[in-house]
């Protein structure tokens, strides 16, 4: 097979692997097999986190392009993440993800995707915050329609809101937006192609496996309202995914999570989840 193949064959393969992790999360559901471990560990949100952190550390002992700047850097960003608690999964996944994905842009001399630059990573937060506070408007109302609830907001609210979004945003934006796009730039040698099927790799690959691995997307609700559930997914894809991955592949890391964490935080203002 053709070299041209070998990229678009190697996001299939870690498509692939998280398709599995899927299916077995039905099957185990299903008892028709019996393999994750009880507990948090044993839903899908783990082993996927858990796939990326194994991926990781094969490309960072494979690129060795670590350095006591990322170290630092990821230090500070696992911090981030511990500041509703230390996660003894996710915490040093967080770590290990930051690392192999900036030794890979670093390979293919495109640091800027986490510059350190402080006026240029509030430049970009603040881009991300502009462009989330539509799908964050959309957000409070969808959650308002659901739980019809009576909206109130205080100062302590926004306070902890303001640090409860920081989690998911640094953590998720990471891991399933960050490293994943660095994998598929090593895959295509630092050179994208920009083809109709390599953009819908990247979208599906950046998007799909940390949308379905959130309770919304339980297999109880596949099994019990099918169509429902692959709406909601498609709604989530267009009001949060696109925009998510459209600012790290087009912009950095900042951006996307300056995104992500405006539409949590529009959310815990007046909403505890």
């Amino acid at each position: 097979m053709g070299k041209s193949f070998k990229p678009y064959l190697k996001i299939l393969f870690l498509i692939i692997i998280f398709a599995l992790l899927f299916l077995i999360q039905f099957l185990n559901y299903l008892k028709i097999i019996n393999v994750f471990v009880t507990g948090v560990l044993g839903t899908l949100w783990y082993w996927n986190y858990i796939t990326i952190g194994i991926i990781s550390i094969f490309y960072i002992s494979k690129i060795r392009k670590f350095n006591f700047r990322d170290f630092i850097i990821g230090f500070i960003i696992s911090a981030g993440c511990c500041i509703n608690g230390f996660n003894p999964v996710i915490t040093p996944i967080v770590f290990l993800s930051f690392s192999a994905g900036a030794s890979i842009f670093r390979e293919y001399n495109q640091e800027f995707k986490f510059s350190v630059n402080l006026k240029n990573i509030l430049k970009s937060i603040v881009f991300g915050i502009l462009i989330g506070i539509i799908p964050g408007i959309i957000n409070i109302i969808e959650y308002f329609l659901e739980l019809y609830v009576p909206i109130t907001i205080n100062f302590y609210d926004i306070w902890q809101a303001f640090l409860r979004a920081l989690n998911p945003a640094i953590s998720e934006e990471i891991v399933f937006r960050f490293f994943p796009l660095a994998f598929i730039t090593n895959a295509f040698k630092g050179k994208i192609q920009n083809t109709k099927i390599a953009n819908f790799l990247i979208y599906f690959l950046l998007i799909i496996p940390h949308n379905i691995m959130h309770d919304s997307f339980f297999p109880e609700y596949w099994m019990s309202n099918t169509l429902s559930t692959i709406l909601y997914l498609i709604y989530m894809c267009i009001v949060f995914g696109i925009p998510s991955v459209w600012l790290i592949k087009n912009k950095n890391i900042w951006s996307s999570v300056g995104f992500h964490w405006f539409c949590d935080f529009a959310r815990f203002v007046f909403f505890k989840n």
